[in-house]
């Protein structure tokens, strides 16, 4: 803790992405960590497929491109008031009830 073991940054490795070592993978989760072989063997063959794809999308391809919506509420509206007709469905004498309420 009071002295940790650092390097200077002219001393860290370049990193270089190459194929995971599969059979020392396997070994070091299965045998010494007690993972199941199965998934581990599943998860290797993931990676694999994803090597060659492209890691990072755009921002755009999760939400979609903005839509345009137009309104035709007005026009319903007005297609429905001309529509009704006095006495017809949907009128009802005031105080008036559909259904068993209470009495």
């Amino acid at each position: 803790f009071n002295n940790p073991e650092v390097l200077k940054g002219d001393d860290i490795p370049e990193i270089k992405w190459t194929k995971p070592d599969e059979e020392g993978l396997v070994d070091f989760l299965v045998r010494e960590k007690n993972f199941d072989e199965a998934r581990v063997r599943a998860a290797l063959k993931r990676i694999e497929a994803a090597r060659g794809k492209s890691s990072q999308g755009r921002l755009e391809s999760f939400f979609g491109p903005a839509k345009t919506v137009k309104s035709s509420l007005g026009v319903k509206r007005k297609s429905e008031e001309t529509g009704k007709k006095k006495g017809g469905k949907g009128s009802l004498k005031k105080g008036g009830k559909i259904g068993g309420g209470k009495k």
